[in-house]
């Protein structure tokens, strides 16, 4: 991924862009854990060769950054100011370290008891 900044072109691999995403997210209060999207992320984890990108997808467009998360919550968790805090850092930590633009967020959720 090809980002043009203030400091000139940035290559930044999408690895290490989802990385970076997954910890900002990881770092936010009342959230249980980022949860598999898919089947092949949660064959991975019965596997144990489970990645840091659980959970985490993301894709560049001309407006910015798409970011599709899936989370899991405590049974009788709020969600809503949890979801908003993600939101809220995730767009900040983009627009400061990397300046990209969050584009669109898309949050899937689950709760466990």
């Amino acid at each position: 991924m090809i980002i043009t900044t203030d400091f000139g072109r940035i290559e930044i691999s999408e690895a290490a862009l989802i990385e970076f995403v997954g910890e900002v997210v990881r770092q936010t209060r009342g959230l249980s854990e980022m949860v598999p999207r898919n089947l092949s992320e949660n064959l991975a984890g019965l596997l144990g060769i489970e990645g840091r990108n659980r959970g985490v997808a993301i894709r560049m467009h001309d407006e910015g950054l798409r970011v599709e998360l899936s989370m899991q919550f405590p049974s009788g968790s709020v969600i809503t100011p949890v979801v908003v805090e993600v939101a809220d850092k995730l767009r900040e930590e983009l627009a400061s370290r990397l300046q990209i633009n969050l584009y669109e967020l898309r949050i899937h959720t689950a709760l466990v008891s």
